[in-house]
């Protein structure tokens, strides 16, 4: 059964067709189990029926024509039940449903299990057989194996638009319209944009199928990215000339060699020729090779495959480079990839890039924190993204619900675009409070400042008059680079923040990298590096590194004094007093040096659950607290917020988050202290009435929802605030307590 499990996987792996996944998988169960019929019915969301999407031992006409409505039969039992059903006689059971195309000798032996992804049922997969006896159990047990090893690759196949067409009857030569995929809804606003799809760099199995019209200029591109190449291997030759032997450095030689006229490149060259993309002309050059070499009995000689691949990706990065070079980005960029980076935002012009989409990541994942602050609808997580099929289309991005519309209707589209107006005129009707103070109807103030790691940030909410910068995160002067940066290239950074915003206060965290940060000349290898060394245990541990950076920022402070420091990933005091050391030892070496300076006001942040029980012992050592929400939460509930298997039970309502926060807060102020939240909760419509009712003198987000929080701010009175949270601190669950606080939102906007 191992086998027939693993066939099944490798078959649904490696085929781009659903539909004939499916059907393997029937014909394989059938002979497994000795059955006389094995069905597979999937759940039509939108007709409230299952399907018949696959038979073997059935009529296969009845593929697509037999439905059965939801509610009625054994399927549905399963599907409402979702456990397996084995039973001896499927006709004597209370829920038997009989349909015109059943088997002229009936089937009595049954065993069905339901299809379910992340709580979801998507089918059910039937086995019958006519003898009046139920499957034994190690044949149960292998079906409700295959069922869950299964159902992602439906999901995928569901999430792709792929069994839209099948299911609503449409088929090959007629228009599909209003496919839809869905993923997790990060950044909200809608927008309607071109897709431009982004693919991995140097990695050959992320290439797609791709054809050309212009096989001049694509062999012009290929004979450049050539040349690179050649260039490339030949200096390596050079480099390493002195140091190796010449037997080892004939490898470069034959690299060389397989790249003339007479070996790869030929090759690749008579497949542009006839029409395919010098990239995809290379995937399959490559593949081949490699296949060739790999089926050898000689070892050595099998060995080979690896450098032939190694070769290929390094041809593939040059081609991508040029491509990244010569690439025209649409006025109306929708970026769309499997997974996207930083870098891949950064490749776009500001004032092209409308939306993003991407396979992986969630919420609270960087990616959409980043496409938070620059104010553009983000849809991560989606399943079954058809990349290849995306590219150059018109699609409609909805960070409302998490939908993605391709080849949308007229009708659709004219919807979309109409909510997209208005949602516009929205964010400027909210203009007049520019200039107004954040406070309650009762007066109560409450600092808003905003969150930046980017330059792009920095206009905006300059022109939104935010009273500062609650969080600014020092380690975009680490990216991009090989090696540290200077503490002058620091100091030019830094000196740029703080003159922009001053006399406002600047607060600037320490070097916070590890986890899911990371440094290309700086590698951390780590089993679990989300509890392993990251932020202050890194720079404590190089007081080098944290010296640096502390001279850069005070020298960049000099004559300004708004500089505040800020320190990431606290779990003791300890670590505060040995920060303090190093900091007051900076301090000193300028002032000593001729500089004229303040000390800067520091801080803690409060990130994991060790810190909010510690709150009133930090607070006591600092000037002020700062919460993390992002990573406090993600602690506090054992929740990866990258992770789209668990995404959905990141909730910054949650109870126990709600009372971390207050007993920080009530901390804090025992010890006389000023506390602000700079995590995406800060900006959460849900979250500000009961932050501010906890007592958080300052609120940090993205500048794009400032002026939204400052208008919540004003519309509500603290003492209506304090009844909420009186309230939500003893209920037991968040969306309870999302639903409640909405609920009353709404009855003062009617009031």
């Amino acid at each position: 059964m191992l086998t027939t499990l693993r066939r099944i996987q490798q078959d649904a792996d490696n085929s781009p067709d659903i539909f004939h996944v499916l059907q393997s998988v029937v014909k394989a169960v059938r002979n497994e189990i000795n059955a006389n019929c094995c069905n597979i019915f999937l759940f039509d969301d939108e007709k409230q029926e299952y399907v018949l999407f696959a038979t073997d031992g059935s009529n296969p006409a009845a593929v697509n024509q037999l439905r059965i409505p939801h509610g009625k039969g054994l399927i549905s039992l399963i599907a409402e039940r979702a456990e397996p059903l084995n039973i001896d006689d499927a006709t004597t059971h209370p829920q038997f449903f009989a349909h015109a195309m059943d088997a002229d000798e009936p089937y009595h032996g049954f065993l069905g299990a339901p299809l379910i992804h992340r709580k979801q049922t998507l089918g059910v997969i039937v086995t019958q057989k006519t003898a009046a006896l139920p499957f034994d159990a190690e044949e149960e047990a292998f079906l409700i194996t295959l069922c869950a090893q299964l159902a992602g690759t439906i999901a995928q196949a569901r999430a792709s638009g792929h069994f839209s067409a099948l299911l609503r009857g449409q088929v090959s030569g007629k228009k599909v319209e209003n496919i839809t995929l869905k993923g997790i809804p990060c950044v909200s606003g809608v927008v309607t944009g071109q897709a431009t799809v982004i693919y991995p760099q140097a990695d050959l199995s992320a290439v797609p199928d791709q054809i050309i019209t212009d096989i001049e200029n694509e062999l012009v591109i290929f004979e450049h990215a050539l040349h690179t190449c050649r260039k490339e291997i030949d200096k390596f030759r050079q480099r390493l000339g002195q140091s190796l032997p010449p037997q080892e450095l004939a490898l470069f030689d034959a690299y060389l060699g397989m790249l003339d006229d007479n070996g790869l490149g030929n090759e690749i060259r008579n497949l542009i020729h006839l029409g395919i993309s010098a990239q995809t002309a290379l995937r399959d050059v490559i593949s081949t090779h490699e296949q060739h070499f790999a089926i050898m009995d000689d070892v050595y000689l099998q060995e080979r495959s690896a450098d032939i691949r190694s070769l290929g990706q390094r041809l593939l990065a040059c081609l991508q480079e040029q491509e990244l070079t010569t690439r025209i980005y649409p006025a109306n960029t929708i970026l769309v990839g499997d997974e996207i980076s930083a870098t891949d935002l950064a490749e776009v012009p500001n004032d092209r890039l409308v939306g993003v989409v991407s396979g992986k990541g969630s919420i609270n994942s960087h990616i959409a924190i980043l496409a938070r602050a620059l104010g553009i609808p983000a849809v991560l997580g989606v399943e079954g993204l058809p990349l290849a099929e995306l590219d150059k289309q018109e699609v409609i991005v909805d960070g409302n619900t998490g939908h993605i519309y391709i080849a949308a209707s007229t009708q659709l589209r004219q919807a979309y675009l109409a909510q997209q107006a208005q949602e516009q005129q929205s964010k400027a009707d909210l203009l007049y409070l520019r200039d107004l103070p954040a406070e309650t109807l009762d007066g109560h103030r409450i600092s808003l400042r905003v969150n930046i790691g980017l330059m792009i940030n920095r206009g905006s909410s300059l022109r939104l008059n935010a009273e500062g910068v609650g969080l600014f995160r020092s380690e975009v002067a680490f990216f991009g680079r090989d090696r540290f940066p200077t503490e002058e290239e620091q100091r030019v950074i830094y000196r740029q923040i703080l003159a922009a915003y001053s006399p406002r206060p600047v607060v600037m965290r320490t070097l916070d990298i590890g986890g899911d940060k990371t440094l290309a000349y700086f590698g951390i290898k780590e089993d679990n590096p989300a509890l392993g060394w990251r932020g202050i245990r890194v720079t404590l541990d190089h007081p080098e590194v944290f010296l640096v950076q502390i001279r850069a920022m005070l020298r960049a402070s000099e004559g300004l004094s708004n500089l505040q420091i800020m320190l990431p990933m606290i779990s003791m005091a300890s670590e505060i007093d040995e920060a303090k050391r190093l900091i007051s030892r900076a301090y000193n070496e300028l002032q000593e040096a001729g500089l004229t300076l303040s000390f800067p006001a520091l801080g803690a942040m409060i990130e994991v659950p060790a810190a909010v029980y510690q709150a009133r012992q930090l607070a006591e050592k600092v000037d002020f607290l700062s919460i993390g929400s992002n990573d406090l939460i993600q602690y506090l509930l054992a929740v990866d917020r990258n992770n789209a298997y668990v995404a959905h039970l990141y909730q910054s309502l949650h109870p126990a988050v709600l009372r971390a926060l207050h007993h920080a807060v009530q901390e804090c102020k025992k010890a006389g202290k000023w506390i602000s939240i700079c995590g995406e909760m800060a900006s959460n419509p849900t979250a500000v009435p009961l932050l501010i009712a906890m007592g958080f003198d300052c609120l940090s987000m993205h500048s794009a929802n400032l002026l939204q929080v400052k208008s919540l701010i004003r519309d509500i009175h603290m003492d209506e605030a304090k009844e909420l949270l009186n309230i939500a601190l003893n209920m037991d669950n968040a969306a309870d307590i999302s639903r409640f606080i909405m609920e009353r939102t709404m009855q003062n906007d009617t009031k």
